[in-house]
């Protein structure tokens, strides 16, 4: 869920005037600037410590300051912070007496924060977490990897929520063979280990090749993804798995779609999954972190383990053998979405943390 439809949601509800501050620019900037949304841009040397996490007493002070001139200049009443990396502008936000709402979409263990963050930042992280006025992770799996951190009371789970306007039901597109396909959706990298549905793929394709599989989110630049390309050339996998670049066009994948997989190690509440069930489809996952909250075991969805290509594709023969199976499965996956927050229930519970956290700071003037 990108922090863009919240902070448009909630300006077009006249709940907040938003100024955005990022430490790096990027295409993201585009999409507040059409909507009339100001983004204040300041790449220094730290700006690339949000990102590595690769924080030193030195860049961390420099970062400061530069966090402290943001503020003076937009005095907002409430900071909202965007994603595990941006601590800093945690601690910034509060010794400058401005409250701060801080939303987590990391699914990090402690030896996740140990491997990514040195000891100085780690410190950090685990003060802000006290510091921040609410804590929003996206699901209660990734509220309970921070409960040792929750020492003020102050963590609030908000689901993500779709709109669903754009994803009524509708007829699949048309097809050149009637094939059952396989969908996945999302970067193609480590974390999203969509190497087990390659492999998967290779297990059944020795069998069969009634089925195919389209793998949407190859990226330039990401070792992973060329592994991903090779091991589908070694497999002679060209005429059975896609490899389909990053696409705004990825609601056309799920109309033609009979199958989602979720091959995923680390998540926090999967928009992926949500789109899945709002265009009803049956659901092949791993247990990661916030998926167990959106699907129903044994209903719309049957799990497999994490790196499983041999239990992915028992999955995947069992719905390709069973028609009746996936209707079913479909159904129950768009009842499923339905009982999920939507958009305007998400921007509620947002709305009301964001106003409550800014009658506790001074009065100024714009959110940031």
């Amino acid at each position: 869920m990108t922090l863009s439809e919240i902070v448009v949601g909630l300006r077009d509800r006249a709940a907040i005037a938003p100024v955005i501050f990022s430490p790096l620019g990027g295409p993201g900037a585009a999409v507040y600037a059409d909507a009339g949304i100001a983004v204040d841009v300041r790449e220094t040397p730290q700006s690339r410590r949000f990102v590595d996490g690769l924080w030193a007493p030195a860049d961390y002070a420099a970062a400061r300051r530069t966090a402290d001139a943001v503020l003076r200049r937009h005095r907002p009443e409430v900071v909202i912070a965007n994603t595990l990396t941006t601590f800093p502008l945690v601690e910034a936000a509060t010794r400058a007496g401005i409250p701060a709402v801080w939303i987590i979409h990391e699914s990090y263990s402690r030896e996740h924060l140990e491997r990514l963050f040195p000891p100085f930042a780690r410190k950090r992280v685990e003060l802000a977490f006290a510091l921040a006025a609410r804590v929003i992770p996206a699901s209660h799996d990734t509220a309970a990897l921070f409960a040792h951190l929750n020492t003020r009371g102050n963590v609030r789970v908000i689901h993500n929520g779709l709109d669903p306007a754009p994803f009524a039901p509708a007829a699949h597109l048309p097809r050149s063979d009637d094939r059952v396909r396989f969908l996945a959706v999302g970067t193609v990298c480590e974390r999203k280990g969509q190497h087990a549905l390659i492999d998967a793929a290779a297990h059944l394709a020795r069998e069969r090749r009634d089925f195919v599989c389209d793998l949407v989110g190859m990226r330039g630049g990401i070792p992973y993804a060329d592994y991903a390309r090779e091991l589908v050339r070694r497999r002679g996998l060209e005429r059975v798995v896609s490899l389909v670049p990053e696409t705004d066009a990825v609601k056309d994948y799920y109309r033609a779609a009979d199958v989602f997989v979720c091959t995923s190690h680390l998540e926090t509440f999967s928009r992926a999954v949500l789109e899945a069930e709002a265009f009803g489809l049956p659901i092949l996952s791993t247990p990661v972190h916030g998926v167990p909250e959106q699907v129903f075991w044994g209903g719309n969805a049957f799990r497999f383990d994490f790196g499983d290509a041999t239990g992915l594709a028992d999955r995947m023969r069992d719905l390709l053998e069973n028609p009746t199976l996936r209707a079913r499965m479909a159904a129950e996956s768009r009842a499923a979405f339905e009982l999920h927050l939507n958009h305007h229930e998400m921007l509620d519970r947002y709305a009301a943390v964001i106003l409550t956290a800014a009658r506790q700071g001074p009065r100024a003037r714009t959110p940031l």
